[in-house]
């Protein structure tokens, strides 16, 4: 089975998370969503005590965790970094998943997320799982979580490529955006997708 990254940006992203912020070396990172497990080996590399967390793992592994991200089988206070790409928007419970993350999270700890978001410039779709759409609902469901917005860098170019190769590789947009078209009025195209990375922190 290949294992690499899926996500816009790759590991360039990965890393440009990472350096936004101060982390001690070996500091504890938990990769939400790490799927085949390639950005927790990478972590590892990189001198991290590196986790992850999966729905469906696709590797098995002491670190690597099957479960649901708004549900964690860790302790209050384990770790120094949550790490979610792509996968926060698609988990079915974005408000439960970031709550989760504050209660796993130190004090003074990052939540560092890769992720989409819907310009206001054009209709904004709803979901059925009230996932956030536009960033003034994710600031809003972090500060509900106690996690703090450090800042946003818009990385929508990076999307693009990423959505072009997916649909060439037999992708859907349901696969994209992790529930069916009908949840969304007026049609796909009438939307403006934008990719951001974002760095919030637990209060010390």
């Amino acid at each position: 089975m290949e294992c690499s990254c899926q996500h816009p940006g790759g590991l360039d992203f990965t890393e440009e998370l990472l350096k936004g912020v101060t982390l001690r070396q070996g500091a504890s990172v938990l990769d939400a969503g790490c799927g085949c497990g390639y950005t927790v080996k990478w972590l590892t590399e990189e001198g991290y005590q590196a986790f992850g967390i999966d729905k469906e793992p696709r590797i098995e592994g002491e670190n690597i965790t099957s479960g649901d991200m708004a549900d964690m089988p860790y302790p209050d206070e384990t770790f120094d970094a949550v790490l979610s790409e792509c996968t926060a928007f698609i988990s079915g419970n974005t408000a439960g998943f970031l709550k989760e993350c504050s209660r796993v999270l130190k004090p003074g700890g990052y939540v560092l997320l890769s992720d989409v978001y819907f310009h206001e410039d054009r209709p904004v779709p709803r979901f059925q799982d009230h996932r956030p759409t536009i960033p003034a609902e994710w600031k809003k469901l972090l500060q509900e979580a106690g996690l703090t917005l450090i800042n946003t860098e818009d990385k929508t170019e990076a999307w693009k490529p990423y959505v072009l190769r997916q649909l060439w590789n037999g992708k859907t947009l349901d696969d994209l955006w992790g529930g069916p078209k009908g949840e969304l009025e007026p049609h796909v195209e009438h939307y403006r997708l934008g990719y951001f990375l974002l760095r919030a922190q637990k209060g010390v």
